[in-house]
């Protein structure tokens, strides 16, 4: 059982620098995925199914921005 701190900077470090393209996600992430570019939603689903939905050119793209909503389990991820 870990400090309240411990959980809040780990939950702050969520998809930083390990998580810059969509490759670099873990194939076992439990979220749900909704990728979007220029405000119009690409792809939705879970890791595998956005993987081979998306063109190559997006799984090596850098992310512009990313979010994670741990109460109801949506990554999101903008390019």
């Amino acid at each position: 059982m870990g400090s309240m701190f411990a959980k809040l900077r780990q939950e702050a470090t969520i998809g930083s620098a390990s998580t810059k393209r969509i490759v670099d996600f873990d194939d076992t992430d439990p979220y749900y995925f909704v990728v979007k570019e220029n405000g119009k939603v690409l792809v939705e689903g879970d890791l595998m199914r956005v993987k081979l939905k998306l063109d190559d050119s997006y799984l090596y793209r850098k992310i512009k921005w990313f979010t994670r909503d741990q109460t109801i389990m949506v990554a999101t991820i903008d390019f």
